[in-house]
């Protein structure tokens, strides 16, 4: 059995017609909705239903929203509030010259010369065989070249973890 909140009757349907023909926002139209018919409506199930009736929900003009009320009780629209005072800014000023050039920007290392690679497959891998791997599809080669400290070698380590630059 189906949930009658759920169904919408034509009344509900020529209500909600109606609704947005007028520039009252879902929000309001649900909230009317749910008074007069005693079921509770959300906006969502305002929006769902309206775009499987095909009402265009985008050109609608909706009211300007509530004002609000200043400190000292008098009311003013969201739209002034916003452009109520302007913000202060500074005026550039030029760039200062030095006194004293930059020092020169060191040079990057220069990278490990390239080892000779043996390519191996992975169960052919041993402890301290370079893991770098070769391929994308199978079958998948690793570098194999004999390394102090797996799992790359100098040159594979220096591409997988690069050094971090001084701050």
């Amino acid at each position: 059995m189906s949930d009658p909140r759920a169904v919408w009757p034509d009344e509900r349907i020529e209500y909600l017609r109606a609704a947005l023909k007028t520039n009252a926002s879902l929000h309001r139209i649900a909230d009317d909705m749910s008074k007069r018919f005693g079921v509770p409506i959300s906006r969502s199930a305002l929006i769902g239903k309206a775009h499987r009736l095909g009402e265009d929900l985008k050109t609608r003009i909706t009211e300007p929203p509530p004002a609000r009320k200043k400190p000292d009780g008098s009311a003013r629209s969201a739209k002034s509030a916003r452009s109520a005072k302007p913000a202060k800014r500074r005026p550039q000023e030029p760039p200062r010259a030095s006194l004293h050039p930059a020092p020169p920007t060191p040079l990057p290392p220069q990278p490990a010369p390239l080892p000779e690679e043996v390519r191996l497959t992975f169960n052919e891998l041993k402890y301290n065989s370079c893991r770098y791997p070769f391929g994308a599809r199978p079958p998948f080669m690793f570098c194999g070249v004999v390394t102090k400290e797996p799992p790359y070698c100098a040159v594979h380590a220096e591409l997988c973890f690069p050094r971090q630059r001084p701050r």
